[in-house]
Formats: C-alpha cells, structure tokens, sequence
C-alpha cells in the first residue's frame, strides 16, 4: 500500500472542492517546510 503525504492528501481534497483557492495548501506547505527546518535544527543542537 502506498503512503500519501498530508500535502497530496490536500491537494486531492482541494481538487473536489470547486470552492478552494489554493491558500490552505500553500499554508500547509509553509508550516511543513518551517517544521522541517525547526526539525533539523533541533537534531542537530543535540536538544530533541
């Protein structure tokens, strides 16, 4: 079985909402990407 992502999972969702404008899903990948980097950074300090 493959995995999907929260981002795919949100664009397959935006796409059958005919209302959607695409805000949501670029403040998803924002927040991922910050979550990323916070990630890496904590790994790296040795504090997590």
């Amino acid at each position: 079985m493959e995995r999907t992502t929260l981002l795919q999972h949100i664009r397959r969702q935006e796409k059958v909402n005919p209302g959607a404008t695409g805000e949501f899903t670029s403040l998803m990948a924002e927040i991922m990407v910050a979550s990323k980097i916070i990630s890496l950074e904590v790994n790296s300090a040795g504090i997590g």
